[in-house]
């Protein structure tokens, strides 16, 4: 439970003992409904807060630097496709990623069926939308060379 609830309890509860203004009439009515508020605020705020919008910057196949900080950056701190989607996998809740118009290309390489997204095809083990910036403006593909593709988009 959040500090700001467990104090707001803490304080409601020391009024009633001391009876103070919750402790007769209707008040302890007040206060249970007062509670249900608070607890239905905090969770509704929780449920908000793990949701996440990546911007993607470059088209270039490169790791994030730091998956599960909440911050979508590569070594260069510019936030690629499976830098994003790696964060967005490390968080709870589900995910957008906006992407930049150009050609995204998989050139990391990665051992066969490998499903962390190190390389090879993008990993995607939560829920997360991708959508491109304009109309006609983003491809995703293997590889640039015909028939060298080792893995799927």
């Amino acid at each position: 439970m959040p500090y700001a609830v467990r104090e707001w309890f803490r304080r409601r509860s020391a009024d009633i003992e001391e009876g103070g203004i919750y402790s007769s009439g209707s008040a302890p009515m007040i206060n249970i409904c007062s509670a249900i508020s608070v607890l239905a605020i905090s969770f509704v705020i929780a449920v908000t807060t793990n949701a996440a919008t990546f911007n993607v910057t470059t088209t270039n196949d490169t790791l994030d630097a730091n998956p599960g900080d909440g911050i979508c950056a590569d070594a260069g701190e510019a936030c690629s496709l499976r830098a994003a989607i790696g964060e967005a996998n490390a968080l709870a809740g589900a995910d957008t990623i906006l992407l930049v118009p150009g050609t995204f290309t998989q050139t990391l390489v990665a051992a066969a069926n490998e499903g962390a997204n190190s390389g090879g095809d993008w990993d995607i083990t939560s829920v997360i939308t991708i959508r491109g910036i304009g109309e006609f403006s983003c491809a995703l593909e293997t590889s640039r060379s015909l028939g060298s593709a080792t893995e799927r988009v």
